[in-house]
């Protein structure tokens, strides 16, 4: 199955792309949990640059452009604080 999002790993985005790219998923539909969706993208517009690294640390979850923790910053930071709780979200 092809992947609904074009992100390579270690390649740098805009924050707008990415929003705009995880609006676009939820529009068309096949999401579960749009709210846990929309939250996790308001972590990323609240606290990311505006400049993202795609850096995926797994399968699942641990892969999804949703979860602000599969992004760095261009220095390789995460770009929401820990302090900020991220729960596992189904696709």
């Amino acid at each position: 199955m092809a992947s609904w999002h074009n992100f390579q790993p270690g390649e740098v985005y805009s924050l707008a792309s990415v929003l705009e790219a995880g609006e676009r998923r939820i529009q068309d539909g096949g999401i579960l949990d749009v709210e846990g969706k929309r939250m996790a993208l308001a972590l990323l517009r609240d606290h990311a640059p505006s400049e993202l690294v795609w850096a995926p640390f797994s399968s699942g979850w641990g892969a999804s452009p949703f979860n602000p923790r599969c992004w760095r910053s261009v220095s390789g930071r995460p770009v929401v604080p820990d302090a900020f709780s991220v729960p596992e979200l189904a696709d």
